[in-house]
């Protein structure tokens, strides 16, 4: 549009909008405000797409394969174009886990999502622990602590719950640790590197 192909674009708009429809209304509804090349300039959706990289998932085959068609029919310029205008994420897990869902859309910006994340709740109490960790430790304690029908005399220290190494006082800390209360937020909603 931005280069005078005004018929060109509203029939690129025409032929491949219903497609984004279901997700992407508020944008397609915005798009197509944009009738004359000035609109391009005026129309604040299109200026985003214009300055910020888009964001999407690709698994390493399917990349390889877009590379190799644009390379092999020649068409340098839509890899110009992907470089420049979008961020691939190549994703090694399978699309049902929870890796798979990395953020598509605009980088930097929140086109339709910005008022439903004012509403959201704000949860600001301890953060889960990592399950892992959990495990971890449970089966640390239960190797740690011997059970109330084994033969082994109580020792001295096992009964002071001020010594740091009394597996029993460490045991309650990490009780008290482990806890969470409803204003936990869930490890997802919080972006930590992984483990």
């Amino acid at each position: 549009m931005s280069e005078n192909f005004v018929e060109l674009a509203l029939e690129f708009y025409n032929r491949f909008s219903g497609h984004f429809l279901e997700r992407y209304s508020i944008a397609i509804q915005q798009l197509s405000l944009i009738t004359q090349p000035h609109h391009v300039n005026d129309n604040e959706t299109a200026k985003n797409f214009r300055t910020f990289r888009y964001s999407i998932n690709m698994k390493q085959p399917a990349v390889e394969l877009l590379l190799i068609f644009l390379e092999s029919n020649n068409l340098i310029l839509f890899i110009k174009i992907i470089n420049s205008h979008l961020n691939i994420y190549i994703n090694k897990s399978l699309p049902d886990s929870d890796n798979f869902k990395i953020d598509v859309g605009l980088t930097g910006s929140n086109l339709s999502e910005i008022s439903q994340i004012n509403n959201e709740q704000l949860k600001l109490g301890k953060l889960p622990l990592n399950p892992l960790l959990v495990e971890q430790m449970e089966r640390f304690f239960s190797n740690a602590i011997p059970n109330k029908n084994s033969i082994e005399p109580d020792n001295a220290d096992d009964n002071d719950s001020t010594n740091p190494a009394n597996p029993k006082a460490l045991q309650k800390v990490f009780e008290e640790i482990k806890e969470t209360d409803i204003n936990s937020p869930s490890p997802q909603d919080i972006p930590l590197p992984p483990l």
